[in-house]
């Protein structure tokens, strides 16, 4: 075993009781024991929860959350903390806003941590046009908070950002999130799609959170019908520059968002002004959130960046849920140039989806970190299969390439969240008047929140360990859960040790797909390859492809006779000996080289939810050589 991962595993075994719960003795990912964050708590019906790790003080943690008594009192929300790597939890922060006329509650908690054992924590009071936000601070990593400041109006959730580069921002704080245009006096659940301006807005503070400056807004980015976005979190690169995630619907019409099915897009904006101004959109990808079977099941979108690891340092990280196919599929996009540009989406998780759109597990709750070191960890709420919507698994995966290909996931929660069962119900009373005319309606109702909120929180700390938070009802109400995960091996460039010394070059060249032949007796799958070099210069050997993304939706793929032995995404095929005296030209074609996959699971219906299928395999692919800077070309033997 490295020393790398002996570090990392007895980080996890002193933060708490080592627990490893992969049947795998040789598994990459080691998930510590449960913790219960709200632990002294066990009255209150807990959702929507949020963490925060000290970037300079390991042992220092911080979870946010929203909290109600289950005999109805309105949500507030609290912060906990921890002091000895996560063990133990102390709530020091209860919000509720009873001053407020019509809804006194608070709701939308965020936190986070910034230079010189600050900390701090944000939410939303009210739930209207008027609402508004309150920002505490605290100088002493969490342990006590200052009085709150008021910021501006917006009807959903804060996020704090704070930049730690060390550059010119440095300390400054930035809030952000959706931001309703003053002129529009309607109420949301009015809302046709054109009355209402909805943007993007941030805060700033240049004094440690006691005044903030702004709002700098952004309204709809193409049109009237592209006004109504839902915030994600910001984060900050190293020369800091902002990033600020959003999701832009497309084509509202009355009660669409809220009751049915919205298209749009996953966006980004930048300030390069330490928040002055909001420069230029990039598109990250095409969005579908759809409630057609799955409505309480609500994820919104989370970005994450690399913090400044030797491999993937500003690489940033988009992770959301997606509901095309009516199932919750988790996927994630990555950026190589800060946000200019993003991969194609592609599912981090290896558990097999149904067939059948309209049956099978959901994959919902994605939050993503980043580490020192440059590992990605992805984790996610893993609906089960049953009648009940609200049951899941915690689950959690890891790359070491940049999120190119990902680690066989784990559970995280030892026990699942249930529904149906003998829980506590959370029960809310309200009552309405609509005209003086009509009789008051008055109703006692059971609260059901299949997703347990719209967010989980996962950070990661100073000593590059990740701690997940989430939500499950396993003591018969739903409470605040913990656990360190630790990941080991390291991260190489170019995702594997035998390519760490050659350059990428997938641009240079394209792939000719031969003769493809098919055994049903052994369902074996086999076609041979031709690389051509499609640029003006030539290719020095050794030449190996990477295959990234291996998926089907008929069968579970493995490669066979990788050259690292991989059967999945990540096996690596050497093209040296099918290269004519160990370079390629200009034009030039190798020799071919036989692929073949066994489709192990096979299902030869060929048929999903009634349509028919054509595809077998799937998968991208990276090709590597040497570069022109380097000696003698490697020739086949």
């Amino acid at each position: 075993m490295r020393i790398l991962e002996i570090r990392k595993l007895l980080l996890i075994c002193v933060a708490t009781t080592c627990v490893l719960q992969d049947a795998n003795a040789q598994s990459q990912i080691r998930v510590g024991a449960n913790v219960q964050v709200s632990k002294n708590e066990e009255a209150n019906d807990h959702i929507e929860v949020m963490g925060a790790a000290d970037p300079n003080h390991p042992e220092r943690l911080t979870a946010c959350y929203m909290l109600s008594s289950i005999q109805g009192s309105q949500y507030s929300t609290a912060v906990s903390v921890s002091f000895d790597n996560g063990r133990t939890w102390s709530r020091t922060l209860q919000e509720q806003i009873s001053g407020w006329p019509e809804e006194p509650r608070s709701l939308d908690p965020t936190c986070a941590y910034g230079p010189e054992s600050s900390a701090y924590f944000a939410a939303v009071f009210g739930i209207s046009l008027e609402a508004g936000t309150v920002f505490f601070r605290s100088s002493d990593g969490g342990m006590n908070w200052s009085s709150p400041v008021t910021l501006y109006g917006a009807w959903d959730r804060p996020y704090i950002a704070v930049d730690t580069t060390g550059g010119k921002y440095n300390g400054r704080i930035y809030v952000n999130h959706s931001y309703n245009v003053p002129d529009f006096e309607v109420s949301l659940s009015s809302y046709d799609g054109a009355s209402v301006a909805k943007g993007m807005g941030m805060q700033r503070s240049l004094d440690g959170g006691r005044t903030f400056l702004g709002p700098v807004t952004r309204l709809g980015l193409i049109g009237p019908h592209h006004e109504f976005t839902n915030p994600g979190n910001s984060v900050v690169l190293s020369d800091g520059t902002v990033v600020s995630l959003f999701f832009e619907f497309d084509g509202l019409t009355r009660g669409k968002y809220l009751y049915h099915d919205a298209d749009g897009s996953l966006k980004v904006l930048f300030s390069r002004d330490g928040g002055v101004s909001y420069n230029d959109a990039a598109k990250v990808a095409d969005h579908f959130e759809g409630r057609s079977r799955d409505w309480g099941v609500g994820t919104i979108p989370n970005l994450a960046v690399d913090p400044g690891s030797p491999t993937f340092k500003d690489r940033l990280y988009v992770v959301w849920h997606d509901t095309k196919k009516r199932h919750e599929e988790g996927l994630l996009s990555y950026s190589t140039d800060k946000g200019k540009s993003w991969a194609q989406p592609a599912r981090f998780s290896d558990i097999r989806l149904p067939q059948d759109d309209a049956s099978g597990p959901t994959e919902f709750q994605t939050t993503v970190a980043v580490n020192k070191d440059g590992v990605v960890g992805v984790m996610w709420y893993e609906g089960i299969d049953s009648p009940n919507r609200g049951d899941y698994w915690v689950r959690f995966t890891a790359s070491l390439d940049g999120g190119e290909t990902w680690l066989p996931s784990v559970r995280v929660s030892e026990a699942p969240n249930t529904l149906g069962g003998n829980e506590k119900w959370a029960l809310q009373g309200g009552s309405s008047h609509t005209a003086h005319t009509n009789p008051i309606s008055l109703w006692i109702q059971r609260s059901i929140w299949e997703s347990s909120g719209h967010t989980a929180g996962l950070a990661a700390d100073a000593n590059g360990v990740f701690h997940g938070f989430w939500i499950d009802n396993r003591t018969g109400i739903r409470q605040v859960w913990t656990a360190p995960i630790g990941v080991m091996g390291p991260v190489v460039k170019n995702g594997a040790k035998e390519l760490a010394d050659l350059e990428d070059i997938s641009e240079k060249v394209s792939v000719e797909v031969g003769s493809v032949a098919f055994d049903q007796s052994t369902n074996k799958l086999s076609a041979t390859l031709r690389l051509k070099n499609t640029s003006k210069e030539t290719i020095i050997g050794p030449l190996k492809m990477r295959i990234l993304n291996l998926r089907s939706e008929l069968c579970s793929p493995q490669v066979m006779d990788a050259e690292n032995g991989s059967p999945g995404s990540g096996a690596i095929l050497d093209f040296t000996r099918n290269l004519p005296g160990g370079i390629l030209k200009p034009n030039e074609v190798s020799a071919e080289k036989e692929l073949e996959f066994k489709l192990a699971d096979f299902n030869k219906s060929f048929r999903s939810d009634g349509v028919w299928i054509q595809s077998l395999v799937r998968f991208d692919a990276r090709e590597f050589a040497k570069s022109r800077s380097d000696a003698t070309p490697v020739r086949s033997k």
